[in-house]
């Protein structure tokens, strides 16, 4: 194995990370990975023509789930596209499931600081609107902003739903209606991070639980339950 490849996999894991490729055990491959080089690593298995095509779609989705290498996804997006796949990530026929149900156009978000801007934006969005809000705390950024797009389903390049953030790969170009909601720095705590309605109560907690969106949303725990009785 070309050490074009080695180099981002972690000495002590190198035996592991052979015998992974080998079987053709993705996800245990790509962790052998040193901190912040998953994606580095998924594209020089690509490169090196370890990878066989039908393959592609759920190395590329372990890689970005765990990755936001967005300026490095754009050709290979485009590419898989032209070969009419997708990435996805966990069991291919759950995922072919969970695609068939979304509608045909989508409302997607990405959170952002002011300094993003179109009309070249990152590909990796999510149908979850507080994902978007969450992301937007992580940035740490004075003058957050909320993304808001649609898109049609056939355009999109990926879907990752494993980690439970309805993560939608698309590219700019095919992004419709793209509109720039400011929020209050960090966050709109009275708003941004509270449902509007029920049926997003129950999405909240569906996804992530009961416990973390009380501690996402300020709200007391009797408080989330009490949607429910």
């Amino acid at each position: 194995m070309s050490p074009q490849v080695l180099r981002w996999v972690l000495p002590e894991a190198l035996t592991r990370f052979k015998a992974a490729v080998d079987a053709r055990r993705w996800t245990t491959a790509l962790v052998c990975a040193g901190p912040g080089h998953m994606l580095s690593l998924c594209l020089d298995l690509i490169r090196a023509g370890l990878v066989p095509g039908r393959d592609l779609p759920a190395v590329i989705g372990v890689a970005v789930a765990h990755s936001d290498g967005d300026g490095r996804l754009t050709e290979l997006l485009v590419n898989l596209r032209a070969r009419g796949q997708r990435i996805f990530d966990g069991d291919r026929r759950s995922w072919e499931k969970t695609f068939a149900s979304l509608p045909e156009r989508l409302t997607i978000y990405r959170g952002v600081s002011e300094a993003e801007r179109g009309p070249d934006y990152g590909v990796s969005w999510t149908l979850f609107r507080p994902r978007a809000i969450a992301r937007i705390r992580e940035l740490g950024t004075a003058r957050p902003l909320l993304l808001i797009a649609t898109v049609d389903k056939s355009d999109i390049c990926g879907l990752l739903t494993e980690r439970f953030e309805s993560e939608v790969l698309a590219l700019s170009a095919d992004l419709k209606d793209v509109r720039r909601v400011p929020l209050e720095a960090p966050c709109d705590e009275g708003t941004c991070l509270k449902p509007r309605d029920r049926a997003e109560w129950a999405d909240w907690v569906a996804r992530m639980g009961a416990t973390e969106i009380s501690r996402r949303a300020g709200v007391a725990l009797p408080d989330v339950l009490s949607v429910f009785q």
